[in-house]
């Protein structure tokens, strides 16, 4: 059986406001917050691009793509590198969710077939940043970015979208670091 190839998008480019300097560069435990993403997808032998609109990304040897249409946030960070895939399915994560387990992308991995995406739900909020994408949802992105419809949540209603419960077991997969403090929170 041939292993079907997933890109592993990295969303890089926020604006890194409430911490202050470019968040996916800002260390944590010994590593560079982007390096957890990229140590995830190459463990899960996912291709990877990283999304940022910022150039500092380069030295990490992967394609780097900053947003094709600016100012959009997530969605179009998403959008950019669906544009981008050669892929047909693409798992999406920020930089900032450095203690992701492992088999949160296995089980999204595990349960895409019939849908065009699978996104984790938990304690009662879907996370559409760590979830995977089908590249020919990039019509729906692009749509509603034009629309000015920004939540990515949204777009569950526009495409056949799997929705998987996770339990608390998986709290910290779903921790974001955003702010100093909770770098020493988490420490």
């Amino acid at each position: 059986m041939i292993e079907e190839k997933i890109t592993g998008i990295i969303l890089a480019g926020g604006k890194s406001s409430r911490m202050g300097e470019e968040k996916g560069l800002v260390e944590f435990r010994s590593k560079r917050l982007i390096e957890y993403s990229i140590d995830l997808f190459q463990k899960l032998k996912y291709q990877i691009i990283i999304i940022a609109n910022d150039n500092c990304y380069d030295s990490y040897g992967f394609p780097v793509y900053s947003d094709i249409i600016q100012d959009k946030g997530p969605m179009a960070g998403i959008h950019t590198a669906l544009q981008n895939s050669s892929t047909q399915w693409n798992a999406v994560i920020t930089c900032d969710v450095p203690l992701i387990d492992f088999n949160v992308f296995r089980i999204i991995e595990n349960s895409r077939h019939g849908y065009d995406a699978v996104m984790p739900r938990f304690n009662n909020r879907l996370q559409p940043l760590t979830a995977m994408y089908q590249t020919k949802c990039k019509d729906s992105f692009y749509s509603s970015i034009r629309e000015d419809q920004l939540r990515v949540r949204m777009l569950t209603e526009k495409f056949p979208t799997n929705i998987i419960e996770f339990d608390s077991g998986f709290k910290s997969s779903f921790t974001n670091i955003n702010t100093k403090e909770d770098i020493k929170r988490c420490k």
